[in-house]
């Protein structure tokens, strides 16, 4: 397809024609788009790209983008080729397809607005300011130079934009509906840990801070249980990494099926994993933990390579009445290092 992103974003010549008109180019401008290549750019266009880079690289956000040098090299050539083609043909469709693929290409980097705009404004500005002094001293000409960069970079800009930020709305999702599903799908990748599937560190904290105030606002009992695999270093060190977190994944599975509908289970790092079990008191804790630790136990869990008995340490606290999450937290863990201490594969209580 010769024009693809033409034809996926609508631009025949009618509306060609209407996009020209909005920034108010002519055919007219073709004579000044000519001279402006001929006279300002081919002969500048290493000087303008060094000058329009080092400016561009004193803003952070651009520097947070371009932080690899191979990417800056990739990026300075494809600078040039903007310049060595801008103004071109500015009506055909072969220019709208190039500044089109342009938005297209930057789409995954997730640019803001205003660094697009910033950016174009300043290698407008850096033309500009490369415009040869026989070229300023005749002001009709000059005049002329500026009102087209000031045109041609509105058209660049528009086109870059459009694709840009609506690509992945056009590629993807046509419809309202669509793209709340790829806002839930964004916001589920967020707070998950990739391994075990389960919430990550962050958004257990999150969901713990909800369930105690909830838990405070109902009167109803709430406890936590830390949980640690036993061994587990021995079993990265012996067997690799690989077939830890295959362990991993399959403690996490059987922790998963234990709890009831309304408990919340996250990795809070490495092999430790932290539970939340509304409305559970002590013994209902307890019983739950009891589950697990005896599911994980009963049968070992079967790798590629090797069959692997696994245990599980792991130490519940209740939440007090005026009990925040550091506080709840930290008896829980201390429990867990009762239970370690005491031989492993166990469950202990908080005082």
């Amino acid at each position: 397809m010769e024009f693809q992103y033409c034809e996926k974003f609508g631009f025949d010549k009618r509306k060609v024609a209407e996009r020209l008109a909005m920034v108010g180019l002519s055919r007219q401008d073709h004579e000044i788009a000519a001279r402006l290549q001929r006279e300002v750019i081919v002969p500048g266009f290493k000087h303008i790209v060094a000058a329009f880079f080092q400016q561009l690289l004193d803003l952070e956000e651009a520097r947070n983008i371009l932080n690899d040098m191979d990417l800056i090299v990739i990026e300075r050539e494809n600078q040039t080729q903007y310049l060595l083609s801008l103004g071109v043909a500015f009506d055909s469709l072969n220019y709208f397809e190039q500044r089109l693929r342009v938005g297209v290409k930057h789409a995954p980097a997730g640019l803001s607005i205003s660094l697009y705009i910033g950016a174009y404004r300043l290698m407008m500005q850096t033309i500009i300011d490369n415009i040869p002094d026989k070229i300023r001293k005749n002001n009709n000409d000059y005049q002329a130079f500026v009102a087209f960069l000031l045109k041609v970079s509105a058209l660049d800009m528009s086109l870059a934009i459009d694709t840009c930020h609506l690509y992945q709305i056009k590629s993807f999702e046509q419809s309202l509906g669509g793209m709340q599903v790829l806002a839930t799908h964004l916001e589920q990748q967020a707070i998950t840990d990739s391994l075990t599937g389960m919430i990550n560190h962050e958004h257990v904290f999150s969901e713990l801070a909800k369930s105690l105030e909830s838990a405070r606002l109902q009167d109803t009992p709430l406890c936590i249980v830390m949980a640690d695999l036993d061994y587990f270093k021995k079993v990265n060190d012996t067997h690799g990494h690989l077939a830890g977190d295959g362990v991993l994944k399959e403690v996490a599975n059987r922790i998963k099926k234990s709890l009831r509908g309304f408990d919340i289970v996250g990795r809070y790092g490495g092999e430790e994993f932290l539970l939340i079990l509304n409305r559970a008191d002590l013994a209902t804790a307890r019983m739950v933990a009891e589950r697990i630790r005896s599911r994980i136990v009963a049968t070992p869990i079967d790798l590629p390579d090797v069959l692997l008995d696994v245990t599980i340490s792991m130490g519940v606290a209740m939440a007090r009445s005026d009990e925040n999450v550091p506080s709840l937290v930290e008896r829980a863990d201390k429990a867990l290092y009762h239970a370690k201490e005491n031989g492993r594969n166990q469950v202990a209580l908080a005082e």
